[in-house]
């Protein structure tokens, strides 16, 4: 989020979402193509510290961030992606390949990317949903598709978007609140292992 803050700042561009789930209009946001050409302009080299850097980080990190970012926006671009409202469209398997085949930007970018992009219906069954869910149902461990199944049914009975009660849980996964930690296993006395 600092470095789309920097970005903005740098391009004289207002960082404003009116809402955190509605995507802004797509003729009001910056373009993948923007940020190929903005890389083009002024390089690699000034984008790496004055957006990409982080103060405290050796000036190398700061480049192989933007030389990652300038990889993933032209390979979302091969597929047709230019703005938010593009990626849905898209099956959620073609953008993670994609991303990952872009060499720097990992599960966790592209997961990210789905969440606040995805459908209402979206779901991803990553570590902080599956520990949410496995704390819920006092599981220790629960397969990736279980646990989007049982957030999308459990989300269709609350009246809520699947989408929004994948980001709750994602959020109580990575801050860790309201979410108990899994059952210890027993031993066959009946002690904890």
């Amino acid at each position: 989020m600092s470095a789309s803050a920097r970005y903005c700042r740098q391009f004289g561009l207002a960082p404003v979402r009116p809402e955190r789930w509605e995507l802004p209009a797509a003729g009001e946001q910056e373009t993948l193509g923007d940020l190929v050409r903005r890389f083009d302009q002024i390089g690699p080299e000034t984008m790496a510290p004055e957006v990409f850097g982080t103060p405290g980080e050796p000036p190398a990190a700061g480049a192989r961030w933007a030389e990652a970012v300038l990889r993933a926006a032209r390979a979302l671009r091969s597929i047709g992606v230019e703005v938010l409202q593009d990626v849905p469209s898209r099956p959620p398997e073609a953008v993670e390949a994609t991303l990952r085949a872009s060499r720097g930007v990992g599960p966790f970018v592209a997961g990210l990317l789905l969440m606040y992009t995805g459908g209402e219906d979206f779901v991803r069954g990553d570590v902080h949903v599956r520990r949410f869910v496995a704390s819920a149902t006092g599981r220790r461990t629960v397969p990736a598709d279980r646990a989007e199944a049982l957030v999308r049914a459990t989300a269709h009975e609350l009246i809520l978007a699947p989408r929004l009660l994948d980001c709750l849980a994602w959020e109580h996964g990575i801050t860790g609140t309201g979410v108990a930690r899994p059952p210890a296993p027993r031993s066959p006395d009946g002690g904890a292992c």
